[in-house]
C-alpha cells in the first residue's frame, strides 16, 4: 500500500483528480462548521463541479458507526458505485469517518482528503488509518486504506478558533520532539499561533509524518513512534466524552498525555530532567491543565486497558523517550508508575 501524493495550495491538481471520476458520480462529505465556512470556497474555486453534499454531525461523540451508516444510506439511495468517488471536507472527525465509510462501501470506493483544521492536516489526513469510536473508547474499529491523494489549503486555516489551532498544534509538538532538538527549537519559537506564523512548521510537520508512515505503513515497527502522547492522551479524551460538556480536544489531550509520558520517561528510559522540563514548559505555555478527582485515576488507566496499540494482556503499551529525538516504542511501564504519571492532574 503506497503513500499517496498530496498537495498544498493546487486547485488544479484537484480539479484535474476530480475530472475523472465524473461520470461515475461524486460524493461529498462535511460538518457543519466545514459546510459553512471552506464549502463556498471549495465551490467559488471549483464552480462546475457536479458532487451531491452530505452535511454529517461532528464532535467525538458524533464519531460513531450508527454516522457512517447515515453516510452508506445516502451513497446507496443516490446510485454511488464502486466507481464513484468520495470527498472527505472536514477535520479529523470528518477525515476519520467519511474515509473509513469509503474504504468499506462496496469493498471499497476511491476517496480524497481534504482537511480543514490544523490536526486534520498534520494528523488524521496523513497515513492512511481510518477509523471511528466504540463505546466512547477512540478509534476502535476502523480501517487502513490510503485516498486517492491529499489536498491542503492553508486559506481554510483562517476560519479557526484559537482553541483549535491549538490542538492541532499538540501534534506539531509531538512531530518535533521526535524529531530532536532543532525542530524542537523552531517550533518553541512560533509565537503568536497563527496561522501565518505556523506555515513553516506545518510543512516541516507533515514531511515528518509522511516519512514516518512511509516506512511502516501498517504501524508494525517504525511508526509506533508516532503514538508518543497517545496511550495516556486517548485514555484522557475517552474520560472527558463521558461526562464533560467542554470535553477534551484531541490535541488537548494529546498535550497533557506528553507531559505525563514524558514523566513516564525519566523513569522507564532515563530521560534526563533538563529535557522532561522543557517539554513540559512549553506544553503548559500553551495548554490548561485538566484537574482530575483522585477516584479518576482508576477509570482512566481501565481506559487504558482498551488501547488499540495494547500487544500484551495485563500490559500498557508506550511510547516513551530516551533523549529528545530518541523515542522508544513498546515500553510497558508499572501500573504504579502511570498512576503516578497520572497524578500529575489530581487537584490538590
Amino acid at each position: 500500500m503506497s503513500q499517496p501524493p498530496f498537495y498544498i495550495s493546487d486547485w488544479n491538481a484537484l480539479a484535474r483528480l476530480v475530472s475523472d471520476y465524473e461520470k461515475n458520480g461524486i460524493y461529498l462529505v462535511t460538518g457543519t462548521n466545514s459546510a459553512h465556512h471552506c464549502l463556498p470556497l471549495l465551490r467559488a474555486k471549483w464552480a462546475s463541479a457536479p458532487f451531491e453534499i452530505m452535511e454529517i454531525q461532528t464532535g467525538e461523540k458524533n464519531k460513531t458507526l450508527e454516522t457512517v451508516t447515515g453516510i452508506w444510506n445516502r451513497l446507496l439511495e443516490k446510485g454511488a458505485t464502486q466507481h464513484s468517488l468520495l470527498i472527505c471536507l472536514g477535520g479529523g472527525v470528518v477525515c476519520d469517518m467519511a474515509a473509513f465509510a469509503a474504504s468499506c462501501f462496496k469493498r471499497g470506493m476511491p476517496f480524497v482528503l481534504i482537511p480543514t483544521t490544523l490536526l486534520s492536516m498534520v494528523d488524521a489526513s496523513l497515513g492512511g488509518k481510518t477509523g471511528v469510536n466504540l463505546q466512547n473508547i477512540k478509534n476502535q474499529i476502523g480501517t487502513f486504506s490510503n485516498p486517492e491523494a491529499v489536498f491542503m489549503f492553508p486559506e481554510f486555516l483562517e476560519s479557526l478558533p484559537q482553541r483549535e489551532i491549538l490542538s492541532g498544534f499538540a501534534e506539531i509538538i509531538k512531530h518535533a520532539v521526535l524529531q530532536g532538538p532543532k525542530a524542537f527549537q523552531m517550533i518553541s519559537e512560533v509565537d503568536p499561533l497563527h496561522p501565518g506564523s505556523l506555515l513553516p512548521v506545518l510543512e516541516n510537520s507533515i514531511r515528518f509524518k509522511l516519512k514516518m508512515t512511509r516506512q511502516d505503513l501498517l504501524e508494525k515497527g517504525k511508526r509506533k513512534v508516532l503514538n508518543f502522547g497517545h496511550t495516556i492522551g486517548h485514555a484522557l479524551e475517552s474520560y472527558s466524552m463521558e461526562g464533560d460538556p467542554n470535553s477534551l480536544t484531541h490535541g488537548e489531550a494529546v498535550a497533557l498525555g506528553m507531559w505525563i509520558e514524558a514523566a513516564l520517561s525519566k523513569e522507564v528510559c532515563r530521560l534526563p530532567e533538563t529535557v522532561f522540563l522543557r517539554i513540559k514548559t512549553l506544553i503548559l505555555k500553551h495548554f490548561d491543565l485538566y484537574p482530575l478527582k483522585k477516584e479518576a485515576v482508576e477509570t482512566i488507566l481501565g481506559l487504558m486497558f482498551h488501547d488499540k496499540k495494547r500487544t500484551l494482556p495485563q500490559r500498557i503499551n508506550f511510547t516513551l523517550l530516551e533523549a529528545m529525538g530518541k523515542p522508544v516504542i513498546d515500553c510497558y511501564p508499572s501500573e504504579q508508575a502511570i498512576r503516578k504519571g497520572l497524578e500529575l492532574l489530581v487537584s490538590r
